[in-house]
């Protein structure tokens, strides 16, 4: 048994999400990391991740599907031993990992005050030193740092994770919960946004995780997947408006990862791609008609006919197919099955059964069965009352 599979299953026997990292980056290794934000990989999983063979590292999915965990993420040395130093008992008993500039500090704590003070920034609370890390992901030992060395564990958990308060602990600053915020108040700077080094200024790597994951899987998704960066890219509203040249690094970066599944490997034809994509967006990523009928479908009560379900998703595929049928009046709607399981989460084959057994249910019928050869997708009507 590798090292790293012996360590992930340690990590998912202590309860923790725990999914796989490029030996080289601190990028996902999977195509979407999202389902193990709300649910860990099984033992399965995990072996056919970690015991083939493949050089990867490792990483935790913060937060509430690793029981609470919360990070604090020192980005010096220095910040760490300030820390150390008020709070010497904690110092010497919370799980700590050495990293390539300072330390990881782990613990389990409420969520509550680091999605407050977040602003709603993914449980990811940016400050001066480094970060508090109540969502999002931490790589973990034995990883390599992309820069070189090894994260490793100075103090190893021993026995159940400690509960702490963070803000005694003094791992959440205690004026950062009611930090006066409005939303024309950037964040951070725009004009440092589209500086050469900006993809490690937005919080918790945002840029990173949107190049994992629109990585190629295999030869021939690169055209479709620059695109897709182009999307992700545009949703974001320091980005938006940003002129190519600034986003140039970032397209240079993914290149780089990609390359081994690229057929053609001149970076010159993947900016080429990347740019003319760019022009194209219609819609950013989230903001297409689709995804914003899912967003009305889930502030609205939830139909009758949904609740006879047990699983979240599929309820509120129930509420997405309402919401498509208002919108489509007395014509049937297009719903695609890959469309309604990247909504969800779920793998098409989910949504497609998912779909059927509506249909069986008599909530919705199929009117139109989709093509592939033609793109176009299946169209329904919604039978249940509106």
């Amino acid at each position: 048994m590798s090292e790293t599979l012996s360590a992930a299953l340690e990590y998912h026997a202590l309860g923790w999400s725990v999914i796989p990292t490029h030996a080289d980056s601190k990028l996902p290794a999977v195509r979407s990391w999202k389902p193990y934000q709300t649910k860990p990989a099984d033992v399965a999983q995990l072996r056919k991740w970690f015991g083939n063979g493949r050089r990867l590292g490792l990483a935790v999915v913060c937060g509430d599907v690793s029981g609470g965990l919360v990070v604090r993420d020192f980005d010096t040395m220095e910040s760490y031993q300030q820390w150390a130093a008020a709070n010497p008992k904690l110092a010497g008993t919370l799980p700590t990992v050495a990293t390539h500039r300072g330390r990881h500090v782990y613990c389990r704590a409420d969520l509550a005050p680091i999605r407050r003070a977040s602003k709603g920034d993914g449980g990811i609370l940016t400050l001066g030193d480094g970060e508090l890390r109540g969502g999002g992901y931490c790589v973990l030992p034995p990883s390599t740092h992309p820069a070189g060395g090894r994260y490793r564990w100075l103090l190893h958990l021993n026995g159940e994770l400690p509960v702490v308060d963070l803000i005694a602990a003094g791992l959440l600053p205690s004026d950062r919960e009611d930090t006066a915020y409005t939303p024309d108040t950037p964040l951070c700077p725009p004009s440092s946004l589209y500086a050469p080094s900006s993809t490690s200024t937005l919080s918790h790597d945002a840029i990173e995780v949107i190049i994992g994951r629109t990585l190629p899987s295999r030869p021939g998704q690169r055209h479709r997947l620059l695109f897709e960066l182009a999307r992700e890219l545009k949703a974001l509203p320091a980005w938006n408006d940003a002129p190519l040249a600034a986003l140039k690094p970032i397209v240079r970066q993914w290149h780089g990862l990609a390359l081994p599944m690229l057929g053609t490997k001149p970076f010159e034809e993947s900016w080429l791609d990347f740019a003319e994509g760019w022009q194209r967006v219609k819609y950013p990523k989230g903001q297409e008609p689709i995804a914003m009928a899912l967003k009305l479908a889930d502030a609205a009560e939830l139909p009758e006919a949904a609740l006879e379900y047990e699983q979240v998703e599929l309820r509120r595929l129930v509420a997405l197919c309402r919401v498509l049928q208002r919108k489509s009046g007395d014509h049937p709607f297009f719903l695609a099955c890959r469309t309604a399981a990247g909504l969800l989460g779920v793998n098409h084959a989910t949504a497609a059964r998912w779909l059927k057994l509506l249909a069986i249910d008599g909530i919705v019928s199929e009117v139109e069965k989709g093509s592939r050869s033609t793109r176009r997708a299946s169209r329904f009507r919604y039978l249940a009352p509106l």
